[in-house]
C-alpha cells in the first residue's frame, strides 16, 4: 500500500526514495571513473547516461498511463489531457543524468560547491521570494514556487490538485536539491573508492553525514 500522510509530515516509506537517488550518485564514479581512466571521452558517457534517463522516463511515463486506467471506462486509456507527466523513475532518469553532467565536466569541489550554491538558493527562493498572488514563506500544499511552477508548466499533468489548483511531489523546481541528493551520492562513492582504509571511509562518511543532519535540520 502506498503511505500516504496528511501535509506537512513523513512516513518511513517516504524516506526509501532519496536513498535511491543517493545509491544512484554513488554508482556513477564506479563506472565513471574506470572509464575516464582507460581514456574514454566524456561524450560517449553522456550519451550512456541520456539513454538511460530516457529509458526511465519512458518506462515511468507508461506506468502512470496504465494507473490511470479504470478498467470499467476503456475510454480513460485515451484520456492523455491527464497523463501525470513526472514520478519516481522519471526524476531517477533526470537526477542520474545531470549528476553525470556535473561529475564529468567538473572537478570534485566544484560539485559540492553547486550543490551547496543550489540548496542555499532553493532555500531563499522557497522562504523570502514571494509568490504571485500568494506571498512568501508559504510550504503549503499550495501557494509554493514549487506548485506554482509546476501548475503554470504541467497543470493537469501534475500528480495532484487542492482548492483548484495542481501540484505535483515531484515536479520541476523540486528536481534541483534531489539533483544536490544525487551529487552527495556522487561524493560517497568518490570517497569509497579511495584508497584509504575502511575505518577512515567509514568515519568520513559518518562525519560528513552528520553535518549534514545538522545543516539540513
Amino acid at each position: 500500500a502506498r503511505a500516504r500522510v496528511s501535509w506537512p509530515g513523513g512516513a518511513f516509506a517516504e524516506r526509501v526514495f532519496p536513498f535511491f537517488l543517493c545509491i544512484g550518485g554513488v554508482a556513477i564514479p564506479y563506472s565513471g571513473d574506470g572509464q575516464l581512466a582507460r581514456g574514454a571521452r566524456r561524450a560517449p558517457i553522456v550519451f550512456k547516461a541520456f539513454r538511460r534517463a530516457v529509458a526511465l522516463f519512458a518506462i515511468g511515463l507508461a506506468m502512470n498511463w496504465y494507473a490511470q486506467i479504470d478498467f470499467a471506462n476503456w475510454s480513460t486509456a485515451l484520456d492523455f489531457a491527464h497523463l501525470r507527466y513526472f514520478n519516481v523513475l522519471q526524476r531517477i532518469g533526470i537526477c542520474s543524468f545531470l549528476a553525470t553532467l556535473v561529475y564529468v565536466w567538473w572537478k570534485p569541489r566544484t560539485q559540492l560547491l553547486f550543490g551547496a550554491a543550489i540548496l542555499v538558493s532553493y532555500f531563499v527562493l522557497m522562504t523570502f521570494v514571494p509568490v504571485p498572488d500568494f506571498g512568501a514563506g508559504i510550504l503549503d500544499k499550495v501557494g509554493n514556487w514549487a506548485q506554482y511552477i509546476d501548475h503554470h508548466v504541467m497543470g493537469a499533468h501534475c500528480g495532484r490538485s487542492a482548492n483548484g489548483f495542481y501540484f505535483e511531489g515531484k515536479g520541476l523546481l523540486t528536481t534541483l536539491p534531489a539533483l544536490v541528493t544525487t551529487l552527495l551520492g556522487v561524493a560517497a562513492g568518490r570517497c569509497l573508492r579511495t584508497s584509504a582504509d575502511a575505518l577512515e571511509k567509514l568515519v568520513n562518511l559518518y562525519f560528513f553525514g552528520t553535518l549534514g543532519l545538522f545543516l539540513g535540520a
